[in-house]
This record gives C-alpha cells, structure tokens and sequence, in this order.
C-alpha cells in the first residue's frame, strides 16, 4: 500500500503520527506515564534492547531517555513505519518494516473489529502465503541483549518462541503486553505462563494499563 504525504501528521508539535490510529497517541501518553521509571527499576544493563510494535515511535523514544545504546524494532504498517522513521532517526535505531514470530517467512494482518489500525494482529492462517515479512528474534543474533519488548497484538506467544536462543543466553528482561491475551493463535493465558515459567521468569511489576514485566529468577 502507497504511503502518501496526508498519512502521517504532526500532533501537538510532538510526534509524527499516522492518521490510522489517531487515539493511541493520548492512549500511550496516559498509559505509559510511568513506564520509563518502572523498567529502569529492573534492568541490569542498556546496551541492546528489541521491541515489537513500534508504532509511530512513542515507546523508542521512551528506551531512548532510559540510555539504551542500541535498539532493534519492528513495525509492519506502513504509515506508522514512516512516523517511526520521522520521529526516531538516530543511527543507534535499527527500523525494520515487518512482524516478529517463531519462524521466519511472510504474513498477512487482521484488521481486529473497528478498531484503529494499531489493533490489527497476524492471521495465523496465513503463515508462508502473505506479504509482510516476518522475522524471529533470534534471527538478529544479537552479541547481548538486556530488554525484549513486545506488544504483538497477541502474537507474543509466538515472538517469544521465536527469541528462545536469545532468552536462554542472555537472560533479558521481559515486557509483554497482556492485555489482548493469546486467543488469536489457539494459545491460553495458561500455556503463555506455563512457557515463562518453564524458562525460569517470574512476573515482577506493572508498566501501564497492560504491560507485564517478568525477570528471569536466578
């Protein structure tokens, strides 16, 4: 899809924004208020962190006051991508245009009800016969890793399976939004659990209305 000049938009002398999900803008200044002082508290390194969902930018810029010296994010839409691209230009930035998950290979996205185009989640059923290019974390092969972030829309699951060898090397903290849960892949809440608890994390605060920070117990 063509991205044209009338997609993206300043707000409030701020951001560039995209004028498929107006809302979230308001929405992410109030739910992640105190996000930045909440995940400063358990982190024990900012060198390198991956975060999914990118948006229009808003949370790159949080990781960047909290002093990460490099980031990997993912963003599949296209006009959101480009406000990603204005809003965060630094070199230590690394913008990808696609999804993560557990294999790598090509998606389509769901428009999820009437919601803005921020909601939009994988369709499962079209795994190897979309368009979006998909990639796994561990594909990155990352020398370090202290911060994995997603908000997938559901499909953190997926991503998460897709990041295990980073996991189990370098142990990062994780941030996962809970509030959509599993169910559009055939997932429960119980199995996403069972999975950071087979890996040894243990849920240790709240950042936000749905963002859910687990730490690996030593």
């Amino acid at each position: 899809m063509e991205v044209k000049r009338e997609d993206v938009f300043l707000i409030d002398d701020d951001l560039f924004w995209s004028t498929e999900d107006i809302p979230a803008y308001e929405y992410l200044k109030k739910s992640h208020e105190h996000e930045e002082r909440v995940l400063s508290k358990h982190l024990e390194g900012t060198n390198v962190a991956v975060q999914a969902g990118g948006h229009c930018g808003f949370v790159i810029r949080e990781l960047l006051n909290i002093g990460f010296t490099n980031i990997y994010t993912f963003e599949p839409n296209n006009s959101m991508f480009l406000a990603l691209c204005l809003n965060v230009p630094e070199p230590s930035v690394y913008k990808i245009q696609g999804c993560v998950g557990d294999e790598v290979g090509l998606v389509n996205m769901i428009k999820n009800g009437n919601r803005p185009a921020g909601a939009n989640f994988v369709d499962i059923n079209t795994v190897g016969l979309g368009l979006i290019p998909t990639f796994t974390i561990d594909s990155l092969a990352l020398n370090s890793c202290d911060l994995i972030m997603l908000d997938t829309e559901g499909y953190e699951y997926k991503a998460l399976l897709g990041a295990q060898k980073t996991i189990e090397k370098y142990k990062p903290l994780l941030c996962l939004e809970r509030c959509w849960g599993p169910e559009h892949i055939n997932v429960s809440e119980v199995e996403m659990d069972s999975l950071l608890d087979l890996w040894g994390y243990v849920l240790v605060d709240r950042a936000g209305e749905s963002d859910h920070i687990y730490k690996y117990k030593v």
